[in-house]
């Protein structure tokens, strides 16, 4: 149901932040491996995205993120879950076999509250 970019991106989100010790899997680490995938970066290219100063503000944020007294199994957050049940539904809805990258964007595009949308909408 997700193609292997989108579980490419999955495990360097969770690769990344279990690396860095942080207690939780978010939104940012999401958005900052989903920018590695061209087909993201052609979408905001598309959108006049600086992609440079995106990956520089994520990463900053992400160096405040807590760190957890269990480095190697960061929880996921009730954002990121939705997220991906959201872009899940979407692909559903739509009748497409699988998910691809974008349709995580779009979907982490509509979570209200998140430094991820505040970033990409900067």
């Amino acid at each position: 149901m997700i193609n292997q970019q989108v579980e490419k991106s999955l495990q360097e989100a969770y690769l990344m932040a279990q690396h860095e010790g942080h207690l939780f899997l978010t939104l940012e680490h999401l958005l900052y491996a989903l920018i590695q995938q061209p087909a993201v970066t052609a979408i905001l290219n598309s959108c006049d995205a600086d992609i440079e100063s995106l990956q520089k503000k994520l990463l900053t944020h992400l160096e405040q993120q807590e760190i957890g007294e269990e480095p190697d199994s960061p929880e996921q957050t009730p954002a990121f879950q939705r997220v991906f049940q959201n872009a899940l539904r979407h692909v559903a809805a739509a009748q497409k076999k699988e998910m691809e990258p974008g349709d995580l964007l779009a979907s982490l595009l509509q979570e209200e509250d998140s430094y991820a949308r505040f970033f990409l909408e900067e």
